[in-house]
Parts: C-alpha cells; sequence; structure tokens
C-alpha cells in the first residue's frame, strides 16, 4: 500500500492520547478555529512557548 499525505522532513510519527475538561477542549477548539490552524498545531505552539520559558 502506498503511503498517504504529502512528504515531510519530520514525520510525525508518535501518537498521544489525552485526556481534558469539557472547558479544555472547547477553548482548544477556539483557539484552532480562530487562527484556522489545527488542535496538534496548538498544542505544538503552547508546547513550544512552555520549553522557551524554561530554557531562559
Amino acid at each position: 500500500m502506498a503511503k498517504m499525505g504529502r512528504p515531510t522532513e519530520a514525520p510525525k510519527t508518535e501518537w498521544m492520547k489525552m485526556r481534558l475538561t469539557a472547558q479544555q477542549a472547547k477553548d482548544l477548539k477556539f483557539c484552532a478555529d480562530t487562527l484556522k490552524t489545527t488542535k496538534t498545531d496548538i498544542l505544538i505552539m503552547g508546547l513550544e512557548e512552555v520549553k522557551k520559558k524554561i530554557e531562559r
């Protein structure tokens, strides 16, 4: 079977399952919709911000 999707230099091969409150899920969807991006991208943005803060 052929690979699906676009080729990338940084394939996302890891999976993570997480539990959120209803409000957190609503906030995540709001952020993704407002910025016209995915929920995954929103979480990655947050991770990058936290990492920057730690590395200062």
